[in-house]
């Protein structure tokens, strides 16, 4: 009775067994699912819908004798347990809500450089997400790309450059946690004004800047006031614009690339906590003391002063004042250059600090209408030369607020 018993019990057993091997084994897997596309993004196998509540997938380069050239429309939509993803460097696009609300999906690893679009929705929802790297082959993306992803911290389109050029609506809303940014000066624009950045990374070649004019009377948004450190990660950056970060209140830390041969006004004008340097073999300016200039005399810019941060005194050859450019002095009298031939419009910044300043004539001054306009309360100009001099200088110059002694 005893061996029939045994005999009973290890046939239930074998059948166990075989029903673990045949499906308890495949539940912390995921099986993929394809089907076969031809398409603007060329000929391969895309990956459909996903079965499984595995926490990792590994997405294949190839099926057969295709390759693996995309990810569907909602193919992991819903799967709250998948924790990693690894999408290979055959893979072009994205689809619509691929990963939408994918909730414990905490690392994207994408190879290659062969990613050009990832659609709207993608990775809605998923809010484990801190970290996102994409590559710089990538150049769309959708709407609501990322929207709701709270934990979000940093992104990064493109290391040093990007081919980023469609960049869709609120793909980054709700992410409040989001601090470091990386890509084209487009995708740093796209976030929302709520949100308070600290770092970004710029990849773009000639950067135009935030464009807030300072006789403008908008508000500057929290992310722009909030910003700590600017990155121009691309090498080959050439052009920094006319007020390209002129209402980042917060700057603290950019270093001016050796390639640079474009500084316009104001672009760094209110910027007064910034520590500003510049890379070694830069042929056109330079960094005296706090003072940045054009230094190159072959050029029509010879001379020109872009910014002010820290420095009392400017070096010999400034010949002109630009908008927004005495940001910030180190002493309270500030000394003007008798090789100075113009001084613009809004020259200094209310956050200079100078009360008193030295202004020295010569036969080619001149000044421009509102160059005082933002001086801080109680700025001083002394004028070295004749009263009739100043007159004739002054006729169509605002001062008020501003004291002017004659020196003679």
């Amino acid at each position: 009775m005893t061996k029939k018993i045994f005999v009973v019990l290890s046939a239930g057993m074998a059948l166990l067994l075989l029903l673990v091997g045949l499906f308890g084994c495949n539940a912390g897997k995921i099986k993929l699912n394809y089907v076969l596309q031809t398409s603007i993004d060329g000929s391969g196998y895309v990956v459909s819908s996903a079965e499984g509540d595995g926490k990792s997938v590994d997405i294949p380069e190839d099926k057969g004798f295709s390759k693996v050239i995309g990810i569907g429309q909602s193919a992991f939509e819903g799967k709250d347990k998948l924790e990693k993803a690894t999408i290979p460097a055959t893979v072009k696009s994205i689809g619509k809500n691929a990963f939408k609300n994918c909730a414990s999906l905490k690392t994207i690893v994408i190879s290659g450089n062969s990613l050009t679009k990832i659609e709207q929705g993608a990775f809605e929802g998923c809010v484990s997400l801190e970290s996102v790297v994409l590559p710089s082959s990538l150049q769309t993306l959708g709407s609501d790309a990322f929207k709701g992803c709270a934990r979000l911290e940093e992104f990064v389109a493109g290391e040093k450059t990007s081919d980023l050029k469609t960049i869709g609506s609120n793909v980054f809303e709700g992410c409040a946690n989001l601090r470091r940014v990386v890509g084209t000066f487009d995708l740093i624009s796209k976030i929302g004004d709520d949100i308070k950045l600290k770092e970004i990374g710029i990849c773009d070649e000639i950067v135009n800047g935030f464009g807030q004019r300072l006789d403008s009377p908008a508000r500057p948004s929290e992310k722009i006031k909030s910003i700590e450190k600017i990155e121009f990660t691309n090498p080959a950056v050439s052009v920094i614009g006319d007020y390209a970060f002129s209402m980042c209140a917060g700057l603290k830390i950019v270093t001016i690339p050796s390639a640079v041969t474009y500084i316009g006004r104001g672009a760094f004008a209110s910027c007064a906590e910034l520590e500003m340097t510049l890379e070694a073999g830069n042929e056109k300016y330079a960094l005296q003391n706090g003072a940045l200039c054009c230094k190159d005399p072959s050029v029509p810019e010879y001379g020109y002063l872009y910014a002010v941060i820290g420095a009392a005194t400017l070096p010999q050859n400034v010949s002109r004042l630009c908008s927004g450019s005495v940001v910030k002095s180190s002493d309270e009298e500030f000394t003007l250059p008798n090789t100075l031939t113009y001084i613009e419009d809004h020259a200094f910044m209310p956050s200079c600090g100078i009360k008193r300043l030295i202004l020295f004539d010569n036969a080619d001054l001149q000044i421009a209408s509102k160059a005082f306009s933002l001086a801080p309360n109680g700025f001083e100009i002394r004028f070295f030369g004749g009263a009739d001099r100043w007159a004739t200088l002054s006729e169509n110059v605002k001062l008020d607020g501003v004291t002017v002694t004659i020196m003679g």
